[in-house]
């Protein structure tokens, strides 16, 4: 009978990753008004493979990634309605009716309105532990709060859920 190792069963000392401990970068949005983001993950389908009264599985072809949603703060200066409504202008504005490029890279066509953002995730000393790099956000849903006379407590925020082209993580060696 094989004995169980105890380092397998006994707790070891680890420092956690704490959720209020990232910082999201995208242009023209400054991180401080991030108050929270989720969705990071993927699906990836499967093909069962039958072969007489049996099967495996393998995995599918493709990667779905997650939709990200994020809460910001909705501050006065600089307004954050403003700064979301300039990027859905570059999607479609509706004073126009013009539509967006997802990239425009010869300087004659406007702005794409693809994003790349970055999410540092950081320890207790502020040290980088990990990055997740978006490439290629878009807005697919935009919700600018609520309106309510009898609230007095509660900070404004836009809720947002952003496609994405693809995600990946870049780990930083800090405590090899």
């Amino acid at each position: 009978m094989k004995l169980i190792n105890p380092n397998d069963v006994l707790i070891r000392k680890f420092e956690p990753k704490l959720q209020n401990r990232f910082v999201l970068s995208m242009e023209n949005i400054p991180s401080y008004m991030i108050k929270s983001v989720n969705g990071v993950g993927f699906e990836q389908g499967e093909v069962m493979i039958h072969h007489i009264n049996s099967y495996f599985k393998v995995k599918g072809s493709k990667v779905k990634w997650n939709d990200l949603t994020m809460s910001l703060y909705d501050p006065i200066s600089p307004n954050g309605s403003e700064r979301v409504m300039n990027w859905l202008r570059l999607h479609y504005d509706p004073l126009t009716g013009q539509a967006g490029y997802a990239y425009a890279d010869n300087g004659i066509t406007p702005a794409h309105y693809k994003r790349d953002l970055s999410l540092e995730i950081i320890g207790n000393d502020f040290v980088r532990i990990s990055t997740w790099v978006v490439e290629g956000a878009f807005i697919k849903n935009a919700s600018f709060g609520e309106w309510n006379w009898e609230s007095e407590d509660t900070a404004q925020s836009i809720e947002l859920t952003l496609g994405m082209d693809r995600m990946y993580h870049v780990p930083h060696n800090n405590f090899i």
